[in-house]
């Protein structure tokens, strides 16, 4: 083999497909990256809707959609999605796309790096099936706690 032929083949084998499994299966960090930030931001999306819901609810008298057990859950599901798939990904996210272009190389281990965002992809809508099921969070609010506290009588 010459080394056209090896050169050749091996560009083909480190290609990526241009079909669907290749959009899939790529672990280009900027690909995946900019996958990432489009996510993030939906969530974003998706939680500054919870949040206007909260205001209506708080805010309106003549305004109430939802009773008190809806209410705590649409406020805890707000809070874990701003925490959880916003807040703490965001900045990780764009460090994803970006350090690995300053400092320029790859990532270390882009499987690793597909899987995060695949997981991270994945459950959000395990969080927004929830309510439909009857199972939605909701630890958010005061009629959640019932635990009452004991006072020590002296003496």
């Amino acid at each position: 083999m010459s080394d056209r032929e090896i050169t050749a083949r091996l560009i083909a084998l480190c290609e990526r497909p241009h079909a669907l499994r290749g959009w899939l299966a790529t672990v280009d960090h900027k690909e995946i990256g900019k996958r990432n930030i489009v996510n993030t931001g939906t969530f974003l999306l998706i939680g500054g809707v919870e949040a206007i819901l909260m205001r209506l609810q708080v805010g309106a008298a003549r305004f109430r959609h939802a009773d008190t057990q809806a209410s705590d859950q649409i406020f805890t599901m707000h809070g874990v999605t701003m925490i959880c798939w916003y807040a703490s990904t965001i900045l990780s996210r764009f460090a994803n796309y970006r350090i690995p272009l300053m400092a320029q190389g790859g990532t270390w281990h882009p499987r690793v790096n597909v899987f995060s965002y695949w997981t991270v992809l994945a459950s959000g809508p395990f969080l927004y099936i929830s309510p439909f099921l009857g199972q939605a969070p909701h630890g958010g609010g005061s009629r959640t706690c019932r635990i009452r506290p004991r006072f020590i009588r002296p003496g």
